[in-house]
């Protein structure tokens, strides 16, 4: 299968794409890690050579999978072709390059999510057009080539080994598919009567809900008050839940809005300053609410990329139809700094550390999945109506 004259060029192309791809996945593993702990201490490159940042597909629910980065699978996909064709050996070749075209596919299919979601990533894409290159000059370096009088004919086709590739790169597509499926399509059974004895035995707290923005009436039989942060992905996934409970459970279900940005500049006892624009947020959102808009610019944030910070936020404000000026004024009053740092001392006297954390009555829940939320509901609905 080897042709000896082109043998060394695109050998060594091959290997120096696996150099760069193994270099791409090596900066995303790092960049993903540390943006959790120091983030100020990170270069954002995407941001640097792109204008875009690579930050929010790294903080996607896609990114991580089977409990490790993605780019951590990258590094060992790109090490275990390096190590496979550098033994130069028939056998190991023809691996190599089934290896190469299962990874195209699973490249393929995460390109057009990653594109779909409208969180595109340069470096990632990157690390994808690099595997695709990778599979070109692994096929260029060990492709079967017509005979010549001094050689056998070759046991495979050039047609032959491209129907088998394209086979191949099919069924890499369709193994990420499963893997996403069962990451995010089936979620982990939920015990609801454990959850509901352990709800119960939650201490009952007496939370302030002063002029907090609510969806609902003050009244109603259950009272939700909800602690969240604007920058947290997990407050961005169960954000539309709120709206959803509102509709379900209408007059019955009052919900009250919490700050607790995971962020040093406004609450002190992070130590880590893990989502360094929530502050921002949080008070862009309170100044909002202000005009009566609070849950309007609540749902622009969680729909947008505060990676463009100031832009980002003076942005929803417009759209949304608030008076700038005002806007302004309110971000900068002692009022709204002190109605965040109102939220902020709740939430420490409550022993809140992680968002979102809710509050059904007081109690605390112990998750926030959909099922389990409706659940508690249903449950002191009908305690309420005995």
């Amino acid at each position: 299968m080897e042709n000896k004259e082109n043998y060394p060029a695109s050998r060594n192309w091959a290997l120096g794409s696996f150099v760069l791809g193994w270099a791409l996945c090596g900066y995303l593993v790092f960049r993903s890690v540390q943006m959790k702990t120091v983030r100020s201490a990170v270069p954002d490159l995407c941001q640097t050579i792109f204008s875009h940042t690579c930050d929010k597909a790294l903080k996607s629910s896609v990114a991580v999978q089977l409990g490790f980065p993605l780019a951590t699978w990258g590094l060992v996909y790109f090490g275990l072709l390096g190590l496979l064709f550098s033994l130069r050996k028939p056998a190991t070749d023809r691996l190599s390059l089934l290896i190469a075209a299962f990874g195209a596919g699973i490249s393929g299919l995460l390109s057009v999510i990653m594109i779909r979601a409208n969180a595109p990533c340069p470096l990632c894409l990157g690390v994808h057009a690099v595997n695709l290159v990778a599979l070109l000059t692994l096929f260029w370096s060990i492709r079967p080539h017509a005979p010549s009088p001094e050689q056998p004919p070759a046991r495979w086709s050039l047609g032959r080994w491209v129907v088998l590739l394209l086979f191949t790169a099919l069924l890499g597509g369709a193994s990420e598919y499963g893997v996403l499926k069962v990451s995010f399509g089936q979620q982990p059974e939920v015990n609801l009567d454990e959850v509901v004895k352990n709800f119960s035995g939650e201490t009952v707290y007496a939370i302030p809900q002063g002029n907090s923005p609510r969806m609902g009436s003050p009244e109603a039989p259950v009272q939700i008050v909800v602690f969240s942060s604007f920058q947290c992905p997990a407050c961005q996934a169960f954000a539309p839940s709120l709206e959803k409970i509102h509709r379900k459970f209408g007059d019955n279900v009052g919900i009250a809005f919490k700050n607790f940005p995971l962020s040093t500049s406004c609450n002190p006892r992070i130590s880590d300053d893990m989502q360094p624009r929530a502050c921002d947020a949080a008070i862009a959102a309170i100044a909002a609410q202000r005009q009566n808009l609070f849950w309007k610019y609540h749902d622009g944030i969680f729909q947008s990329d505060l990676e463009e910070g100031e832009a980002a936020l003076r942005s929803i404000a417009k759209n949304i139809g608030l008076n700038m000026e005002q806007w302004e004024s309110d971000r900068q009053s002692e009022a709204v700094q002190e109605s965040l740092w109102e939220d902020v001392q709740l939430a420490y006297q409550l022993g809140i550390n992680a968002t979102p954390t809710v509050f059904i009555n007081g109690r605390r829940a112990g998750a926030f999945d959909a099922s389990v939320l409706n659940l508690l509901i249903q449950n002191e609905l009908k305690s309420a109506s005995k």
